[in-house]
């Protein structure tokens, strides 16, 4: 039996536990733990990553349980932000279409692989840290009113490019899977 118990995986599911915590303070005007909890949340996902590569506790319940834990914790943080924060819109619409786009091609991979569970490529890891980092600066404004709007909206700006720029990527990869899966089938 496969080891699902593992370091990894515990953080992942800390990592979900603190999205309604977020949401409650956010909504509650306690920006300072909002952004507190958020920030954990980015580090417990950091170190999952290291700990699972670095101590060989890769599971496949992790592979698909972190990018949940990634996209609900996004998701929850982004739509609270879009609150005070319209200009947030956009990248919450490009989130949920690049993630929508992503399951279905997750889902047709999965349907024609031999049990080989798809991972996060680099282009994804790096859209997530600037996403965190953009959602926890725009946190804090709500703490420190005079941090100039041009700040702000030029993170929103670099996390809608990098974000914009994984589902490229990982559409170019569901589409060569698929030019592949297709010819190898038609041997």
């Amino acid at each position: 039996m496969k080891k699902i118990v593992t370091i990894p995986n515990i953080l992942t599911i800390i990592r979900i536990a603190l999205i309604p915590v977020f949401v409650a303070f956010y909504l509650e005007n306690y920006y300072l733990i909002a952004g507190v909890v958020v920030t954990a949340s980015g580090i417990t996902d950091i170190c999952d990553g290291f700990i699972a590569r670095k101590f060989n506790m890769i599971t496949d319940l992790g592979k698909v349980l972190d990018p949940i834990a990634d996209k609900l914790t996004q998701a929850t943080v982004l739509i609270c932000l879009c609150l005070h924060h319209i200009n947030l819109i956009p990248l919450v619409v490009l989130m949920l279409v690049k993630e929508i786009m992503t399951l279905l091609g997750t889902v047709l991979i999965l349907k024609n692989r031999n049990n080989e569970t798809p991972y996060a490529r680099w282009w994804g890891k790096l859209s997530t840290v600037i996403l965190y980092i953009t959602m926890i600066v725009i946190i804090f404004t709500e703490i420190v009113q005079n941090i100039p709007s041009l700040i702000t909206n030029g993170l929103i700006g670099i996390s809608f490019l990098f974000m914009l720029f994984s589902f490229i990527n990982y559409f170019k990869l569901f589409l060569q899977y698929q030019f592949t899966n297709n010819s190898q089938n038609d041997i």
